[in-house]
């Protein structure tokens, strides 16, 4: 990430490269202990998996026909702008989404929300990433910003950023797979 992003301003002549990442609290353990005492560790063997074990995994699969995983697109074989290509389509946006919308948040039941408090710490730590970019980012001079980030985050992003009267989000994978 570092590398690329460094190599890029340069590039493009950009005088300044901001860090916009932060942290988060994510309580694995707690919702690995939730689904195990439920009878629910299937579905979160299902988050990351291609095709999901159980009943209401596989309807939910079978309706949305999501791309497989990120992690089924990475391989040797394919050169690094390959794997940025395909790591940054609408599917693969999905595919990251239904992980947390249709899977984690499933992990629970009446008053536990021990799925849902999990996607939601993925969700406070984009909100997080975002605040950190608008803080970094001088609106009156920086005219265009390229925000390197790992694919888990992009439709998060994405979805904050387009009601963000400041910014214009320009899909990446035009400039990916143009000669």
């Amino acid at each position: 990430m570092y590398q690329v992003g460094y190599r890029l301003a340069k590039k493009l002549n950009r005088p300044r490269v901001y860090c916009a990442d932060a942290d988060g609290v994510f309580d694995y353990d707690a919702t690995k202990a939730y689904a195990k005492q439920h009878g629910q560790e299937q579905i979160l063997k299902d988050a990351f998996l291609e095709v999901p074990q159980d009943s209401v995994g596989r309807l939910i699969k079978a309706r949305v026909r999501t791309a497989p995983k990120s992690s089924t697109y990475i391989s040797s074989s394919n050169t690094l702008l390959t794997q940025f290509a395909r790591m940054n389509t609408i599917a693969a946006d999905q595919g990251n989404m239904d992980t947390y919308l249709l899977e984690l948040a499933r992990v629970g039941g009446g008053p536990n929300y021990a799925g849902a408090d999990l996607a939601d710490e993925f969700f406070k730590r984009n909100v997080r990433i975002y605040n950190n970019l608008l803080r970094a980012v001088y609106v009156q001079h920086d005219k265009a910003i390229v925000l390197l980030i790992g694919q888990g985050h992009v439709a998060f992003l994405k979805s904050i950023l387009q009601y963000n009267s400041l910014f214009e989000v320009q899909d990446v994978l035009p400039l990916l797979t143009s000669k």
